[in-house]
């Protein structure tokens, strides 16, 4: 693969460049999934090239779910200072240990204890660089604002970052704050190669047999001779079976889509939410089912995407998985706006707006993104009042959060507040929302740096 080597040896150069030229705030490097792991491992080396010894703190997480990942990047800031503390005495240094303090599962919650960390350890410890390379990018518009957040924070300024994103992720506007003060590496495979690579893994799954390693299994390269067989082999259950071909059915349906073969891709999905149904694998099949029907509506079948949503809400809904039917209704307004089928969009954020409120504080954000959507979307349609509607309840819901709470995009709901009152000429009303907008960008972060304040201080 002579052109992905060409770019994994840029990627060498520009890692030794970053960590010698501190000058540089931002590393972004853009990588396939399949590249992620000797990507890092790369990035990592950094920490061995600097001239003074910066920490390195890597955060793998995947950035998925209701809380983005942030409440397990929290954890592993935890365990990293942990780990800092002891390499720190082993040299007859020292630094007072962190309060324990309960994380809220947001970024500013990871935000102000980086913050935390940086100020208990000034003293004796260079500030780090801060590695954020999610295997999975469920929504990536959200994760590039979480992390822009931390970025442009004046109170992490001196804080440097490597962003390893995948292709879903916009690369300009997570450098664009920083200026010359970025690098970007892109180490994302020519796709001739990235469908050949997952051809490959096919065959190498497919050949490998129920006693192969895990990694032989899943399609990774293996030597040609099998390695003596365990002396206490893993006994796998039928679920596991089943799931070891989906992962299969997957990887078919990855090399499929890179190559564009639409229709045998939906093939091979209805497939896949078929093993998973006779497997009874519940959320497997759901998450398939989800991903079949987008992916109709990507080839071009809007109609058939449409029912498929409908069918996953339904299923959704029978098996008491409401976050599967939130997502449904989400991708169903989504599909429906771009259809210009606004009528139908509207209802559809209802339906998910409904969902979101029935679920809880665990969706707060993405319950603020719909109202805001489903403002943006009436508004557009010369539906003010319900715009307004809208509008109010995401701002009364940001108003209600705990102090430190992800509010999603409730300032850019409060921003379009302010240009609506702008456009009929009430500017005190105007500047009072733009005043509430910045407000809501800055409290998060304000609120714990002074909690984090009176802690060090205390200490």
């Amino acid at each position: 693969m002579p052109g992905l080597t060409a770019r994994l040896e840029q990627l060498q150069d520009d890692v030794a460049w970053f960590a010698r030229a501190t000058e540089l705030r931002v590393h972004v490097v853009r990588a396939d999934p399949s590249m992620h792991e000797p990507v890092v491992r790369m990035i990592n080396k950094g920490a061995r090239l600097a001239d003074h010894p910066y920490p390195y703190l890597g955060f793998y997480e995947p950035s998925s779910g209701a809380g983005g990942g942030w409440a397990e990047r929290y954890a592993t800031l935890e365990a990293a200072y942990a780990v800092i503390c002891e390499a720190l005495v082993a040299r007859g240094k020292s630094v007072p240990p962190l309060a324990a303090e309960a994380g809220d599962g947001t970024h500013a919650s990871f935000g102000a204890r980086l913050l935390r960390w940086i100020w208990t350890t000034a003293q004796v410890v260079l500030k780090p660089v801060v590695i954020l390379a999610p295997d999975n990018v469920q929504e990536p518009n959200r994760w590039s604002n979480e992390v822009l957040a931390l970025i442009n924070e004046q109170r992490l300024r001196e804080v440097r970052w490597v962003l390893v994103v995948p292709e879903t992720v916009a690369v300009a506007p997570l450098t664009g704050p920083v200026g010359a003060a970025a690098l970007v590496t892109d180490c994302l495979a020519p796709p001739g190669e990235a469908a050949a690579d997952l051809d490959k893994m096919i065959a190498n799954a497919t050949a490998a047999g129920s006693g192969a390693t895990g990694h032989a299994r899943a399609g990774m390269a293996w030597p040609s001779v099998a390695p003596p067989p365990p002396k206490h082999p893993v006994q796998f259950s039928p679920e596991d079976q089943a799931r070891e071909k989906l992962r299969l059915c997957l990887l078919r349906f990855a090399s499929q889509s890179q190559k564009q073969q639409g229709t045998d891709a939906v093939r091979t999905l209805y497939d896949a939410h078929q093993l998973c149904a006779n497997a009874g694998l519940v959320d497997e099949r759901l998450a398939v089912h989800l991903l079949l029907a987008n992916t109709l509506s990507s080839v071009g079948d809007a109609r058939r995407g449409l029912s498929e949503l409908d069918a996953v809400s339904s299923e959704a809904t029978t098996l008491a998985r409401p976050e599967y039917a939130l997502q449904a209704a989400q991708a169903k307004a989504a599909l429906q706006a771009g259809l210009k089928d606004t009528r139908g969009a509207i209802a559809s954020y209802a339906q998910a707006i409904a969902l979101a409120r029935s679920i809880g504080d665990s969706v707060r954000p993405l319950l603020i993104e719909l109202l805001r959507a489903m403002g943006q979307l009436s508004l557009a349609h010369g539906l003010e009042p319900q715009a307004l509607d809208a509008w109010r309840e995401a701002l009364t819901i940001a108003q209600a959060a705990p102090p430190g709470a992800h509010l999603g995009n409730a300032a850019e709901v409060a921003r379009a507040m302010a240009q609506l009152c702008r456009s009929r000429g009430q500017y005190a009303q105007a500047v009072s929302l733009e005043q509430q907008a910045d407000a809501l960008e800055a409290a998060p972060l304000k609120a714990a740096e002074a909690e984090a304040a009176k802690s060090v201080g205390a200490e």
